[in-house]
């Protein structure tokens, strides 16, 4: 049975960043999109490719310490889980990714799904307080009178409440009460659990030192930034990267159109022109990184979800057998 919510997030993605991505082209000339792109520097762009790569090995390492609470869980499976669920986040919307991680876990680490949901949650909202305080952080390099200043004071008020709800309900659920039930009712409460049993990590020692991790995740991946940005001449420094990282990020977390178009697009338009640099030079960076560091990356992701027999269509099918290893 398909699952129509999904398939609506897939569909409303698809238009959504298709009409973002009318929007900025009716305003940047696509010739000196090209004429951009063709000054970039490889070699910079290199650095920007190997900082990603350390920034996953790095996730990888933070996601393997909260796991090792519940389950062993050798580095090399927990790398390829997460590569597969970072493409497959590139390659569909609404996070899908997630699902996908959580399966594959599921069949690699002999881990409940719900239970990995668990894990990955707590890591998402670690990982959403992060990019907050960046965000926070790099505002103040805005210059007086800056365009976007209020949409990005929006934008840091509507994500700092967002994810410091869902932290503050994460830490409720990671208590150990639990709630019994029979009939059809049964299942949905032991997924319930075993999704708490994943959130009672956050009372452990392994999320503290999984948030110490999370520094030079953050780190890594905001060199990265900077080396795209700089291999498209577009020099930052420090305050006005961590500005570009947040917005960016956060654009991510809308359901768009594979490899984030559109979305990501806007993301760089705004924090590039928030500075002084063209909206081409913005549209340029955003292009790079989606061609040279998640293409890279979703096509790594591809050929281990092809070795391994994962398949996308499960996300888009309902299970008509209750799975009871959920």
């Amino acid at each position: 049975m398909l699952d129509l919510k999904r398939l609506l997030y897939l569909i409303f993605g698809l238009c959504l960043g298709g009409g973002l991505l009318w929007i900025l082209l009716a305003e940047v000339s696509v010739a000196e999109v090209k004429q951009a792109l063709a000054l970039i520097d490889y070699t910079v762009l290199g650095y920007a490719m190997g900082c990603y790569a350390i920034a996953i090995a790095l996730r990888s390492l933070r996601w393997k310490v909260l796991l090792g609470a519940i389950v062993p869980a050798p580095y090399r499976k927990v790398l390829v889980v997460l590569i597969v669920g970072y493409a497959v986040n590139g390659l569909l919307p609404a996070r899908l990714g997630e699902i996908a991680r959580a399966d594959l876990a599921r069949s690699m680490l002999k881990l409940p799904r719900s239970k990995a949901l668990g894990t990955i949650a707590l890591e998402r909202a670690v990982d959403g307080l992060t990019v907050v305080g960046l965000l926070a952080l790099g505002l103040g390099a805005l210059p007086a009178g800056a365009q976007y200043a209020k949409t990005l004071n929006y934008v840091l008020l509507a994500a700092a409440a967002l994810f410091a709800a869902v932290a503050a309900v994460l830490y409720v659920l990671s208590g150990r009460s639990r709630s019994a039930a029979e009939g059809w009712l049964a299942p949905v409460v032991r997924r319930f659990g075993q999704f708490r049993d994943g959130l009672q990590i956050l009372r452990s020692p392994s999320m503290a030192i999984a948030i110490l991790l999370t520094l030079p995740v953050w780190a890594a991946d905001s060199s990265s930034v900077w080396f795209v940005l700089k291999a498209v001449h577009v020099p930052l420094h420090i305050q006005q990267l961590m500005m570009t990282v947040g917005i960016v990020s956060l654009s991510t977390l809308l359901p768009t159109a594979p490899g984030f178009i559109g979305t990501y697009q806007l993301a760089f338009v705004i924090a590039v022109t928030s500075f002084g640099f063209s909206k081409v030079q913005g549209f340029a960076a955003a292009t790079t990184s989606q061609v040279f560091i998640l293409g890279t990356h979703c096509v790594i992701g591809i050929t281990l979800m092809l070795i391994n027999h994962v398949r996308l269509s499960g996300l888009f099918l309902r299970k008509a057998v209750t799975d009871t290893r959920v």
